[in-house]
Formats: C-alpha cells, sequence, structure tokens
C-alpha cells in the first residue's frame, strides 16, 4: 500500500510541475512585475545559501512576510508552511510536528533562537514544551524539513524550525513602534504593543538594538462549575518580554554579537473546553455530580488551571572571516520556570476520593549549549564543515496534589502526616514527587560538499554524539500515607553516529533535482522509579531512529517571477517513543511502539502573477502508520497495532494566499487573504476507542488590508478567522481525564498601527 501511496504522490508532483511549466508559458507574453527575490536561508552551517540549491525543503519567512500576515506567535504562521503540523495546548504548551513524526518525549523537531537550543520537552506529564517567543523584530523563521541530525543533532529527528532575530546595523538611528487592536468574538478586547530602537554607538564598530512588546489576548472559554464562580473568559493571556542586543565588529573580519531576552506569560485559566453536549466527570458524593457542557466554549473542570511561564535567554556569538572560511564560536545559557496546574479532581474520583483537588506543576529547565565550527569558502569543487557541540541540561519537576480554596485555585502544598488531606485530622496535601534530570550531550560534526562537474554536486555529512542522562527522584508526600519515599537512582547513556548523503543535479541555476538520504535520532530517556503504584512501569526506554529518502525538485522560471519547490519522501521510524497508562495507577509513562513507515510529498509555489498580484500555493500529502504492533506493556491502554495511523497527522493540509498591492496618490495598498486547510485526523491509534476524537477538517480565513502612506506611517485592517471555524486542534481523554478539545480563536476583528523613523 505504501509504495502505492509514493507513487501517487510522485505523479502528484509530477502534474504538479507540469501546471507549473504551462502558468510560466502562459504567463510569457504578459507584463509582469520583478522576478521574486532570491531567498536566502542562514540555518545552514555551511553557510548562507540560495533556498534554490539546497538538497531539502525549506520554507523562509523574513520580515516583510510576517508583518503581511500580521503574526505575532507560531499559529500564525505554522499553516502555510508544507510538511509542518502542530499540537496545541495553549501558551507556551506546543508540539511541533514536520513531515508526521509525532510522538510523546522530548520534541523531534529542532528548535532555535538565533544560536540557542531552545527546544521544547514533554517528557513527564505536565506541559514544557516549546516555548512561545513572540514574532516581534524577527528578520527571519526557516523551517527545515526532512533529518538535519548531521548539523543539529538528536532533536532535529524530523526538521528544525530556527527564528533569527534582526541585528543591530550601523545604518542609521532608526526603530518603530506599532499598536494592535482587535475583539474576538465569545471573548473581548485584544492589545499588542511593540517597540524597537536601533543606536549606533560607535561608527561602522559598535551598535545596539532595543526590542519591547507587551501582548494582551482575551479569553473566550467559561467555567461554568469551578468553586467560587463562574468564571468569564479564563483562558486569557498577558505577556511582556524585550530584547537587547549589541553587535561589536573592530574591523572587516571579526564580529561579535551579545544578546539578552527575557519574555514572561500568565494565562488565567486552561485553553481545554468539553465540546457541546458531551457530558463530563462528577462525583455526586464530593458534592459535584456530572454535567452536560451547554455552550461550545464550556469548561467543566471543577478547580481553575492559571498557567506562569518565564524565560531569558543570554546568548555570545563570535565569527572571524578568514579567507578560506568563517570560524564561528558560540555559548547560550536558555532557563525556563512554568507553574502549570491541571483539575485532577477526576483522578481522585478515579481511586475513590470523594474530594476535588488541583495538581500545581513547577518546572523548571537550564540550558547551556555551545558551539564551534568552521565553514569553508574554497576556490575550487570541494568545500567543507567541521564542528564541535556541547549541551548541559538541568530540570527539576515536581507534582504537588493538593486541596481546593474558596476561589477554584490550589491550596498550600505542607508534605508530612501532620498535612494529609487523606488522614484522620485532615489537611492540604494528597500527594507531592520530584524528579530532577541532568542531560549531558557532546557531538563531533562534518559535510563535505564536492562538485563533480558543472552540473552535480556530492554532499555527505556525519555526526557523532554521547548522551548521558541521569535521574534522581522520589515523593515528598506518599498517596495515603504521607511517607517520603527515595531518593531514587536512574542513569542511561547513548552514543550513536548519524549521516547523511545528497546529489544534486542542476542543469541550469533555475533547476535542481535532489537525492537525499539522512537518518535522525533521538536519545531515550527515564520514567518514574520506584515509586508507590509504579511495579509496572519501566525504568527507561530506548532511543528511536529514523531514516529519510527524499527526491526532490527546485524551480524558477518565467525570469524568475515564478519558483517552485517539491518533494516526495519514504521515513522509517523504528522504535518510536509513545505514551502510554499504566493502569494501576494511573500514572502516565512512554515505552517504545515498534516500527512505522510515513509516505509524503510537499509542494509550494511563489508566483508574481501580474505587477501588482502575488500568489502562493502550498500542499502536503502524508500517509503516516505503523508497520510493527506496539509491544504489550502491562495492559497500557491505547496499544498500537501494524496498520494503525499515527495520531494527529492529516492526511492533507494546504495554504493559498493571494496579495495585491498598488499604488495610490497617499501611498501603497495591499490587500491579503490566505487560508489554511488541515484534512481531519485521530487522537488515538485505536480508533475504536472510547477515548479517540476524530479532529474534523478544517479551513481557517484571514483577511487584511494596509495602506503604507509615505510618512511610514501603515494602517491595517484586518480578520483573522473571518468565517468563525471552530477548528479543533488537539483532544485529550482517558480513563482519568474526560474529553476536552483545545482549538482555533473565534473570528477576530482588529486594527493596527504601525509607524517607522
Amino acid at each position: 500500500m505504501s509504495k502505492s501511496r509514493l507513487c501517487r504522490y510522485s505523479g502528484t508532483l509530477k502534474v504538479g510541475s507540469a501546471a507549473v511549466l504551462a502558468l510560466s508559458a502562459a504567463g510569457a507574453p504578459q507584463v509582469l512585475a520583478q522576478s521574486l527575490e532570491e531567498v536566502v536561508v542562514t540555518a545552514s552551517k555551511m553557510g548562507a545559501s540560495s533556498v534554490q540549491d539546497l538538497a531539502n525543503i525549506v520554507t523562509v519567512l523574513g520580515n516583510d512576510e510576517l508583518e503581511n500576515r500580521g503574526a505575532f506567535e507560531f499559529t500564525d504562521f505554522a499553516g502555510s508552511v508544507p510538511g509542518l503540523q502542530f499540537q496545541d495546548l495553549g501558551p507556551g504548551d506546543k508540539e511541533f510536528i514536520i513531515r508526521g513524526v509525532n510522538s510523546s518525549g522530548p520534541s523531534t523537531v529542532g528548535f532555535y533562537f538565533d544560536e540557542a537550543v531552545i527546544t521544547g520537552s514533554n517528557a513527564q506529564d505536565g506541559g514544557g514544551r516549546n516555548p512561545d517567543i513572540k514574532l516581534i523584530d524577527i528578520e527571519r523563521i526557516e523551517v527545515l524539513n526532512g533529518p538535519q541530525g548531521t548539523q543539529y543533532g538528536a532533536n532535529s529527528m524530523s526538521g528544525l524550525i530556527r527564528y533569527t532575530p534582526a541585528k543591530p546595523n550601523f545604518d542609521g538611528f532608526s526603530g518603530e513602534v506599532a499598536a494592535d487592536f482587535s475583539d474576538t468574538r465569545e471573548g473581548s478586547d485584544n492589545q499588542v504593543y511593540s517597540g524597537v530602537l536601533n543606536v549606533p554607538l560607535i561608527d561602522n564598530v559598535l551598535a545596539a538594538r532595543a526590542v519591547a512588546w507587551r501582548v494582551d489576548n482575551s479569553g473566550w472559554i467559561d467555567q461554568s462549575r469551578a468553586i467560587g464562580g463562574p468564571y468569564e473568559d479564563v483562558n486569557d493571556e498577558e505577556t511582556n518580554g524585550g530584547r537587547l542586543m549589541l553587535r561589536y565588529t573592530p574591523d572587516d573580519r571579526l564580529s561579535i554579537d551579545l544578546s539578552y531576552l527575557r519574555q514572561e506569560t500568565t494565562a488565567g485559566g486552561s485553553s481545554r473546553y468539553t465540546p457541546k453536549g458531551v457530558t463530563s466527570f462528577g462525583s455526586a458524593d464530593a458534592g459535584f455530580p456530572p454535567i452536560t457542557a451547554s455552550s461550545h466554549f464550556e469548561n467543566t473542570d471543577i478547580t481553575r488551571s492559571p498557567w506562569d511561564d518565564e524565560m531569558e535567554l543570554f546568548s555570545l556569538t563570535a565569527s572571524y572571516r578568514f579567507d578560506s572560511g568563517l570560524l564561528t564560536a558560540t555559548a547560550n545559557q536558555f532557563n525556563r520556570d512554568i507553574h502549570f496546574n491541571f483539575d485532577s479532581s477526576p483522578i481522585l474520583f478515579f481511586f475513590g476520593v470523594p474530594l476535588p483537588g488541583i495538581t500545581s506543576q513547577p518546572q523548571g529547565r537550564d540550558i547551556f549549549s555551545g558551539e564551534i565550527r568552521f565553514a569553508s569558502t574554497l576556490d575550487g569543487p570541494l568545500q567543507f564543515l567541521v564542528g564541535a557541540f556541547m549541551q548541559r541540561e538541568d530540570t527539576d519537576f515536581a507534582v504537588h496534589v493538593v486541596s481546593v480554596n474558596d476561589n477554584g485555585l490550589a491550596d498550600p502544598f505542607i508534605p508530612g502526616p501532620d498535612n494529609n488531606a487523606l488522614g484522620p485530622e485532615g489537611g492540604t496535601t494528597f500527594f507531592g514527587r520530584y524528579v530532577n534530570g541532568d542531560l549531558e550531550q557532546n557531538a563531533l560534526f562534518g559535510e563535505i560538499s564536492y562538485d563533480i562537474n558543472n552540473d552535480f554536486e556530492l554532499t555527505v555529512g556525519a555526526r557523532y554524539f554521547d548522551s548521558t542522562l541521569e535521574s534522581t527522584e522520589g515523593t515528598f508526600h506518599d498517596f495515603g500515607s504521607a511517607a517520603a519515599l527515595g531518593p531514587f537512582s536512574n542513569k542511561d547513556d547513548e552514543d550513536k553516529v548519524t549521516g547523511k548523503i545528497s546529489l544534486s543535479y542542476r542543469p541550469s541555476d533555475a533547476l535542481n533535482i535532489y537525492g537525499t538520504v539522512s537518518q535522525g535520532f533521538r536519545v531515550g530517556g527515564l520514567n518514574q522509579a520506584d515509586i508507590s503504584f509504579t511495579e509496572n512501569v519501566p525504568a527507561s526506554y530506548g532511543a528511536d531512529e529514523l531514516i529519510n529518502y527524499e527526491l526532490g525538485v527546485k524551480s524558477r522560471f518565467a525570469g524568475g517571477r515564478l519558483s517552485l519547490q517539491g518533494a516526495i519522501y519514504q521515513i522509517v521510524w523504528e522504535d518510536m517513543q509513545v505514551q502510554t497508562l499504566d493502569v494501576q495507577s494511573g500514572i502516565p509513562f512512554i515505552t517504545n511502539a515498534g516500527e512505522s513507515e510515513i509516505n509524503g510529498l510537499e509542494f509550494n509555489m511563489n508566483a508574481t502573477v501580474t505587477s501588482a498580484l502575488e500568489l502562493q500555493l502550498g500542499l502536503t500529502l502524508v500517509d503516516a502508520e505503523l508497520t510493527e504492533d506496539q509491544p504489550f506493556v502491562d495492559e497500557g491502554e491505547d496499544r498500537g497495532f501494524s496498520g494503525d495511523s499515527i495520531p494527529n497527522i492529516p492526511d492533507v493540509q494546504g495554504f493559498a494566499a493571494l496579495t495585491y498591492t498598488t499604488a495610490l496618490s497617499m501611498g501603497e495598498l495591499k490587500l491579503r487573504g490566505d487560508v489554511t486547510y488541515r484534512g481531519d485526523a485521530d487522537t488515538r491509534f485505536d480508533t475504536a476507542s472510547e477515548f479517540n476524537r476524530e479532529l474534523d477538517a478544517y479551513a481557517l480565513v484571514n483577511l487584511r488590508a494596509s495602506l503604507t502612506l509615505s510618512n511610514d506611517l501603515e494602517l491595517t485592517l484586518y480578520g483573522k478567522n473571518v468565517t468563525d471555524e471552530r477548528a479543533e486542534f488537539d483532544a485529550i481523554a482517558s480513563v482519568q481525564d474526560p474529553l476536552a478539545v483545545v482549538g482555533s480563536r473565534p473570528r477576530t476583528l482588529g486594527i493596527a498601527i504601525r509607524k517607522s523613523f
């Protein structure tokens, strides 16, 4: 079946290419605008390269494109990137998925802010996924599809996302201020303020750039039965952030960048809601009988679930240009602290405890990453890259299950028998545990690129790394007995060599046909050890790896006015890491689930149709399924079998955008409309499971009209999700967790003002 699907994808790619050729021929007699600008990729460590020259699918969104879309955060652009999907549980808790490689545990997609590793992790049962850094003064976003393990290491097993901030420049004193005001249906008003200031301090030697932002987004989900409620619009968000950068260039060869970023986000409540007509959990003995959701955006939790997220990033990068190449050294420290809360009443009810409770999870990650590399710029057919990388990560994770106060929030966590909520004297604490981890990674990597002749280029790369993960864990307050257990220790070591090889055929500057074979790898990890009720939970889970076979084409036609990228690929993924649930304890854990195969097609096109009209199209087709049964592990729920589809991966995803630009007497008018389509998907391997949710297909439509005046003042009217689609991004349900979904923001209409100087 998979070979047949791959052949159909190949046929689709051929048809698409033929259609583009026909379009370019048909358009030849017309008077068209200037050619599309050449798109340059900086995420390739071999040096800045044209998208046209790379042997993989790459999407680059520059600052102008982000502003044209009104993109403030990841979800504002993700649907337009071929091959990119996501799961969204709210601000600061998103999982990135590229090419259908989706599972629990550490991220399968590498995430970088400039040179810094900020990749999210959800190895435990709390939040802590990829950070939501707001897209203010971002020079470019680059998405590289397919394994990037040669240059970027273990977490880039399916691809890479990199945010590159705008750097200080020496062109002069400049900046901008912007304000955005909007209103969300079912919610209320939203506001975004931002400012940028660029200041040359010493001509051509030292410059500074400062950026600040504030985001106030209203919620649209109501809590009908929470203690102390009801509460309206609980999932509101407030984010404050800023960034300061210095650039020092004492001569033409040396450049040093120093930067600091800080962002704080608070959310008033959960982004999850119970679908209308669905009956949620309850306990008559606890005074909270089951309740049926009576509206579309109703959260039926008994407790409130605020979210606090603080992050800061220190970065130092130096580069020196030799005649033979560029030497780069970088050191980065990323710190993130999250306080995640959720209603644990259904878990307590499951264990026969007729009391409401809330689980509070304070968690922190400190990641130091450093790298030194040399990328050659030799005369002749040979170029090379060589480098060394290190990463040190410390994590602290705690679970506090406590009683609830009169405002629906957590009571104090005070462990010990004198404060046992299940003891004869009562108290505020049901349970408490901790897991502290240390990760150490070291790697050596290199690539060689060789021009065989004028038409063919061969690239070979490899990366060796070793990884050590240690954890210390225990209980502050055991369930029932209130005893302290532990500490217990666990350890896992991994080492691996990954590689890639690609061959490109370039008969002209306008055509690149390539084939790539590349490997992706993700280290294993540790589950909870020696804690009550976890006798059936394995102490650790193994590494998973994949191999990617890819055939692609990149072309530019009609004098550069039309460009396309397309690829078909097959991924064989072994020992994939998945989360399951121990039925006895109700504790989630990670195990390895056999083998899967993913076949897909990715295609995108940019065309300057006329002097005023620009068209963008994107298409993703994916067939992702298990090819081996998931191993049996103590009746873990949702066991997958050969032929089951990988959860949360739609078969079809598409994007289309049309932009019309014209000159007026007062300035320039730009009209834009875009639509993002995502096909349906299931949330479980077993689609017949009572806990499976079929996520329906959806289309989100956005419209914008911008007027830029001659004095660099820009006025914009816009609508996001103008059809008010109730798209479902993700759903959660288990024996202890009643069905809840996370979806799109309702229709939002607004006005934006931007002034540059």
